[in-house]
């Protein structure tokens, strides 16, 4: 497996998506009560900042310390961004988590949260299809 640093765009637009998603309530909850208030603009960019330190750490796990300044400049800059529908929020996050998956030791807060995070995501966007909606209740 390969591993690279993703783009300022992906976090930003992760981080933006949830928190602006008034149908993830639960997830900005539990994403809060790890640290991070995602209603305000200091918690969305610790949490972006966050983030991309966890992805430059898992390039450096997989690749040796320094490499991770060979895919891209390392200045992360926490940006906001136009909110996404969810399924591209949760196609983001599962390309940054892919990047992220190397190396990482169970000590890495953000990386297992944002793990929890993807699943309650695809849970919440699979409840929102019209398709669930029009199947019947288990017998």
């Amino acid at each position: 497996m390969s591993a690279y640093v993703v783009e300022d765009k992906t976090i930003n637009d992760i981080v933006n998506g949830l928190a602006s998603g008034r149908e993830c309530e639960y997830i900005k909850c539990e994403i809060g009560e790890a640290g991070y208030d995602l209603d305000t603009y200091q918690g969305k960019k610790t949490l972006a900042e966050d983030m991309f330190r966890c992805n430059v750490a898992a390039v450096e796990d997989r690749y040796g310390k320094g490499e991770a300044d060979k895919f891209r400049p390392l200045d992360f800059e926490y940006g906001e961004t136009i909110p996404l529908m969810l399924v591209n929020v949760y196609k983001a996050l599962q390309c940054w988590l892919y990047q992220c998956s190397e190396g990482i030791p169970d000590s890495r807060h953000v990386y297992i949260l944002m793990d929890r995070v993807s699943d309650r995501l695809a849970h919440k966007i699979v409840c929102m299809m019209p398709e669930y909606d029009r199947l019947p209740w288990g017998r």
